[in-house]
């Protein structure tokens, strides 16, 4: 019997369990059809699973929103060296000189938002031919996609518009000429453009007419935006349009945070001829630069 089953090749294919042969055998577990392992088609057909789901996976994955804005926003209020400040309310003297003549910028900055005061620069900005209160921001924007952002609008929406504080004021006068270069924005024109000026008299241009911005994953650009306000007290946020690749267009809504829905940015008008409940006051030099002093003025 076991000679009139020899294979072809003069040898035998034997029954681990049984011993006998067969054309479909059972050899430890495996079955042997025409000669060819079924364990080899089990592992065609797990690779095969398996590129499959990989290839699910990306389609899936490439339908996922990528994660993040398309633009990543930091915002950093600019201390003006030639400085004012407008409180809400009347501040004992003494208080208000510990802060007005810290000599180390950030503590004072730090004092003056503890008495939930508003920065202005000293000098007023001209917009539009008019001198107007103004306070300064660095916002850097950092591209957050693998096709370039474009930057193809810019503007400001004022959220609440209130009458100007008449608590204290408190400034410091410039003692030189001042630099007046800036890019600017007049919280007064409800377009909220945003401009550059060039220099004093000169003509002002819309930002985006004068810069190009696209930024690739990782670059940066940054911008220094004057806010100016004419008689009232805004608070305010940046609108930003954005395209990249072959998506529509998008609006970013940037607040004092650099987030969409935290603090409003907020500019408040001043003038030293408005009567303030708590005065306005003055930071001076005495016996030279190196000394100053803190002078009631009005």
């Amino acid at each position: 019997m076991r000679d009139e089953q020899r294979g072809h090749t003069g040898s035998d294919v034997h029954n681990a369990v049984d011993g006998t042969v067969g054309g479909a055998l059972v050899q430890a577990g495996t079955v042997i059809t025409g000669g060819v392992h079924v364990h080899r088609f089990v592992r065609l057909w797990v690779v095969g699973v398996v590129v499959a789901v990989v290839a699910a996976g990306l389609v899936v994955w490439s339908l996922v929103p990528e994660s993040g804005p398309a633009l990543l926003v930091r915002v950093r209020p600019v201390s003006d060296p030639i400085w004012a400040w407008v409180l809400p309310g009347p501040v004992a003297e003494d208080d208000l000189a510990r802060v007005a003549l810290t000599s180390v910028s950030a503590e004072r900055d730090a004092g003056f938002l503890a008495l939930g005061g508003v920065p202005s620069g000293y000098v007023k900005t001209a917009v539009g031919g008019v001198e107007k209160s103004a306070n300064s921001h660095q916002i850097s924007l950092v591209g957050n996609r693998d096709e370039p952002v474009r930057l193809i609008g810019i503007r400001t929406r004022v959220l609440r518009r209130t009458p100007p504080w008449d608590g204290t004021l408190v400034g410091h006068p410039p003692q030189a000429e001042h630099d007046v270069r800036r890019v600017v924005t007049d919280l007064d024109d409800p377009d909220g453009a945003v401009r550059v000026q060039q220099g004093p008299g000169a003509a002002e241009r819309p930002y985006l007419e004068t810069k190009a911005i696209s930024l690739p994953r990782g670059d940066d650009i940054v911008l220094q935006l004057t806010a100016a306000v004419g008689a009232s007290h805004c608070e305010w946020e940046l609108e930003l349009t954005l395209a990249y690749g072959e998506r529509p267009e998008q609006t970013l809504r940037v607040r004092a945070d650099g987030t969409e829905t935290g603090p409003a940015f907020t500019t408040s008008a001043w003038d030293p001829t408005w009567p303030y409940r708590g005065g306005y006051f003055v930071v001076l030099p005495v016996d030279g630069p190196a000394k100053i002093a803190l002078e009631r003025v009005g």
